[in-house]
């Protein structure tokens, strides 16, 4: 029994395994409070095997090593597992109960472990979530999330399939993604997934979740295919994707985690970043190269589709790549490619642009230049006004200054301008898990562990912004201000001009102010909608875009 606010800190070896019917219990002292779980910290390493582990703030954290976790009860704390800074390792998290944790049950920050034969369920906000982590995921059942079975951010380049030396010709997954509140499994910002591509991977069974079954925004391509969706064929409404690719094509007509033989069913592809109006393009034609495992081929398709036209969206999605196949070929290169092929290309696409230094600021921080990587993120964000890039480089740089250069004050200073710039995005919940982490861990307690509000600056002029998401689907946002107390209507209007919604009809005192829009309960269709705001005598109207 350990008393609140104490862990149990790890600097050499620990070894807590017994035999599965003389389980060792990890717990707080008394009924009630937070002890602050095991912490393995860098340079130690480990077993934890048939433990028991309940009522910590986080129950397992490993920072830059990973011990084997496996076969062990971890409930009832805010976090279950949390793994940062560890590549793929031998160890692995397996055969664990994970479950009744308030927050998540495995969370990832740059991280890729094997994760295997779990049983994940209730906890909280998401099964797994991870940022910037290439995880292996086989034989888990993930169940009971309010937002997502499995949630995939930030260059996530996650695979649902069984680990192997080669990087390609997968084995069968096996995952269960089932009646999750949320959606069942999300990929946003340039998270590449891999569930499976005929005749390899696959029979993973990903059904009954509230929210759609599968969720991309923002640049992602998910490779899908051999999977059970539920229904045969499966429903195109549960998949939604935004500026993303999903390949459910070849889907299983019965659900292969029940015992039955599955064979191939219908073909599906949601959305796509761009198609090509005939044949394969260089994009295409590399994908096929790396799934096949021959590398140095697939990144000379990529090099071939950003030479083609740096101005494409798919350019970006090519840099991707090529970074994925130099890691699984085992091969530094990507340093020197962005050196000599991406830096001295005028007019880039900004897409192209921000991967680029994105990508480079991951490497920044493996080579702890941390101080680059935030110049890094300053600039993109200074650049890319009112965008994913400008909210994930604050939050980027947020992350730097908290965990590596150990300067609460400037992360909580961009993790504020994230709070009031996107006042309700995730991003801003993650903020707000991540300083209460930190608080955990060095008894510091920053802003009360909430994020702090900017004091409010009297706007001069009057001025409506652009909704944020557009396009969007079901709720967008929607910011303007107001130099003077005036009477103030903001309504929302479709193309023949008829009233949709009156968000706002009020005296307003001077300031800024933010409204959501939202087609839940409405009944309309995709398309291209307005709204007006009128203050005064000062009117603008902008135009937006609802994509179902």
């Amino acid at each position: 029994m350990l008393a609140a606010n104490a862990s149990l800190n790890v600097e050499g070896v620990l070894n807590a395994n017994c035999a599965s019917d003389q389980r060792i219990t990890f717990d707080r002292i008394g009924a009630s409070g937070s002890w602050g779980g095991i912490v393995f910290n860098s340079g130690s390493s480990g077993s934890v095997e048939y433990c028991n582990i309940s009522h910590a703030t986080t129950g397992i954290t490993c920072s830059s090593t990973l011990p084997m976790i496996r076969h062990n009860t971890i409930s009832n704390n805010t976090t279950g597992i949390y793994v940062s800074n560890v590549s793929t390792p031998s160890n692995e998290i397996s055969y664990n109960t994970i479950q009744n944790n308030t927050s998540r049950g495995i969370n990832l920050y740059s991280a890729s472990p094997k994760i295997y034969s779990n049983t994940i369920s209730s906890n909280g906000a998401y099964g797994i979530n991870t940022y910037n982590s290439s995880p292996y995921l086989y034989g888990n059942t993930i169940t009971g999330h309010s937002s997502s079975g499995l949630n995939f951010s930030y260059y996530s380049s996650a695979k649902l399939v069984p680990w192997n030396a080669y990087g390609y010709y997968w084995s069968a997954g096996h995952n269960v993604v089932t009646n999750n509140s949320g959606y069942g499994i999300a990929a946003s910002y340039w998270s590449n997934l891999y569930l499976g591509s005929s005749p390899y991977g696959g029979y993973n069974s990903i059904c009954t979740n509230t929210g759609t079954e599968m969720r991309a925004y923002y640049g992602c391509t998910v490779t899908a295919q051999l999977n059970w969706w539920g229904a045969t064929p499966p429903n195109a409404n549960e998949f939604y994707a935004y500026q993303s690719t999903i390949d459910y094509t070849n889907a299983l007509t019965s659900d292969p985690n029940q015992g039955q033989n599955a064979v191939r069913g219908p073909n599906g592809i949601s959305a796509a970043l761009s198609a090509a109006a005939s044949g394969k393009s260089d994009l295409e034609r590399g994908m096929d190269l790396q799934m096949e495992g021959k590398f140095d081929e697939a990144i000379a398709a990529y090099d071939a589709c950003i030479n083609t036209n740096t101005s494409d969206v798919n350019s970006a999605a090519a840099l991707i790549r090529i970074d994925e196949c130099y890691k699984l070929s085992g091969k530094e290169g990507t340093r020197s490619y962005l050196q000599n092929s991406i830096k001295p290309k005028a007019n880039k696409e900004r897409h192209l642009d921000a991967v680029g230094v994105e990508l480079e600021s991951q490497y920044l921080l493996q080579d702890k230049k941390y101080a680059e990587a935030v110049k890094n993120y300053n600039d993109l964000s200074a650049k890319y006004k009112n965008s994913e890039i400008e909210k994930y480089s604050l939050f980027n740089a947020g992350y730097v200054y908290l965990t590596y250069l150990k300067d609460s004050k400037k992360a909580e200073e961009k993790f504020d301008e994230l709070a009031a710039k996107y006042t309700d995005d995730k991003l801003v919940s993650e903020s707000k898990y991540l300083l209460n982490q930190e608080a955990a861990a060095s008894g510091q307690n920053f802003a009360s562990q909430k994020i702090k509000k900017s004091e409010p600056v009297a706007p001069k002029d009057y001025q409506l912004e652009q909704n944020y998401p557009n396009p969007f689907n079901p709720t967008t946002t929607i910011s303007y201000q107001i130099p003077s107390k005036c009477f103030v209507t903001l309504k929302v209007y479709d193309v023949l001009g008829n009233e949709i919604a009156e968000l706002v009809n009020d005296w307003k005192e001077t300031g800024s102010y933010t409204v959501q829009f939202t087609t839940t309960g409405k009944q309309l269709a995709s398309g291209m909608y307005f709204y007006t705001l009128t203050a005064g005598k000062f009117t603008d109207t902008k135009k937006f875009i609802l994509l179902k």
